[in-house]
């Protein structure tokens, strides 16, 4: 009986040892031993465009004959390139063409003329019967159907010609959309936007029978772009944006106003300002001349624009646009895709305070005090004329005067409020010239970086007589604003 009975204690401490051992394993491996790889791949956008066939394009023709393959018929064209597109943008892409003369560079100088020679260029247009006058033209279709042997799989289903180009076309001298691969908002498994497709072109040509005896060669560039409805390539350009104006794309008032590379003068210069004998005529009215600015942008980015340099409510001092240009703006070198931002001040500053402080001592006149305002600090120098002598002046965001009886607190946005002044800084001096005896004449300034002189709209006369402790008057005048460039 003992026997029995001390088996199964003895077994009962076995299991009870086992299940305390497991337990124990349980709790040291299992918490907090955790481990997780993780793989992320990312694929870059990538798309390309090759042709083959592009030097089939070549016809011998006689005059008042059309073109073609074998010179028979015009719809026949003159030889065809195959354009093979692949783009894995599922966004879709566009394929834009721009004609330009075979002796100029990438598009720099567009043209509608299929030459240039010396003795007549042919025009580009769609031919009619009864044409006269020698003529070129492009068609643009969709590969519709997979080629055999063809190592790329595409679909052509969402590929589309734009803009008539499917049939006989001018040949654009702007960049132009001829067709166009959409993102599928139906059935991906059909219409795979990272598929390839391809397009064919090719050109027709009617030869007057006037037409001089010469070779004529035009050229076709075509530009990839995606997504589908990602906005135009350009030719090389730089783009002008003056302050005063709002933004505006009306023809002829168009502001920033773009200006091709290939427009510029043989020097490579471009006049930011206007002339000196039309008075700068570049420049707005009704506008002081405060310097520009260069911001290099993407041609593909959007275009920020401040429709005035500073905002004249005494936060001027934080346009965005920083760190002026030193390069004369009347012959700056304009770079590719770069913005010119021409600063242009509201005249209400460069004005004389309204007021005038002087001040006396044992009766007679001490010094006078004359003020204006300016819009910001990055200016090469401020001052005042005297007498037709500049003088540079000193700057205070406000000017404190105080006497035994009051003080005076001058600041562009109380004080010049009634001008037409808003925000910026105080300009001030006290000149000996101005306590003697007559009339002396005062005209605020300020030079830009760039080195160009500016003033003010307003000249003021003061009239100082004898005794001195007479009480000073003085007169405005209005005057037309200056500029002139510093030697």
């Amino acid at each position: 009986m003992e026997k029995c009975t001390r088996s199964k204690i003895l077994m009962a401490l076995s299991i009870a040892f086992l299940s305390s051992l497991t337990m124990f394993l349980t709790h040291t491996y299992a918490d907090g031993t955790e481990l997780i790889d993780t793989v992320s791949l990312t694929v870059p956008v990538a798309c390309t465009m090759s042709g083959t066939g592009q030097t089939s394009h070549n016809a011998s023709l006689s005059p008042g004959t059309y073109s073609g393959a074998s010179g028979s018929e015009y719809e026949a064209g003159i030889g065809k390139t195959t354009i093979t597109t692949y783009c894995n943008d599922n966004n879709g892409f566009s394929i834009y063409a721009i004609g330009f003369t075979g002796d100029l560079y990438e598009g720099e100088s567009h043209t509608k003329l299929i030459g240039q020679n010396t003795n007549q260029s042919i025009s580009t247009k769609v031919y009619t019967n009864g044409d006269t006058d020698s003529n070129w033209s492009m068609k643009v279709t969709k590969v519709d159907n997979p080629v055999s042997g063809d190592p790329i799989t595409y679909n052509p289903d969402n590929m589309s010609i734009q803009n008539s180009f499917n049939s006989w076309h001018t040949v654009p001298d702007v960049y132009t959309k001829v067709a166009q691969y959409n993102s599928s908002t139906t059935d991906p498994s059909t219409t795979d936007t990272t598929l390839g497709a391809k397009i064919e072109t090719t050109y027709a040509t009617y030869i007057s029978s006037s037409q001089p005896a010469d070779t004529y060669t035009g050229q076709v560039k075509y530009t990839m772009v995606h997504p589908y409805d990602r906005y135009a390539p350009e030719a090389p350009y730089f783009q002008v944006f003056y302050t005063g104006r709002p933004v505006s794309t009306t023809p002829g008032e168009e502001n920033p106003v773009k200006i091709r590379m290939s427009d510029l003068p043989a020097d490579g210069k471009y006049n930011l300002l206007g002339t000196a004998d039309g008075l700068y005529d570049k420049l707005t009215p009704g506008r002081l001349y405060g310097g520009y600015y260069k911001n290099i942008v993407s041609r593909f980015d959007d275009f920020s624009y401040s429709n005035d340099a500073t905002t004249y409510n005494g936060a001027n001092f934080d346009w965005s646009v920083k760190n002026p240009e030193t390069a004369d703006a009347a012959e700056i070198i304009p770079e590719n895709e770069a913005t010119y931002y021409v600063k242009e001040v509201p005249n209400g500053y460069l004005q004389n305070y309204y007021h005038m402080l002087y001040y006396t001592s044992s009766g007679r006149l001490t010094y006078i005090y004359v003020f204006s305002a300016f819009d910001d600090l990055q200016y090469d120098d401020i001052g005042f004329e005297i007498n037709g002598i500049e003088k540079g002046a000193s700057w205070n965001y406000t000017f404190t005067f105080t006497s035994s009886t009051h003080v005076t607190v001058i600041s562009p946005s109380d004080t010049f409020g009634d001008k037409g002044v808003l925000g910026g800084a105080v300009m001030y001096g006290h000149f000996d010239e101005l306590i003697t005896v007559g009339n002396h004449t005062v005209l605020p300034y300020w030079i830009t970086m760039d080195n160009y002189k500016v003033t003010g709209k307003t000249l003021r006369t003061i009239n100082v007589v004898e005794p001195l402790n007479t009480a000073v008057t003085y007169t405005e005048t209005d005057i037309v604003p200056k500029i002139e460039k510093k030697e």
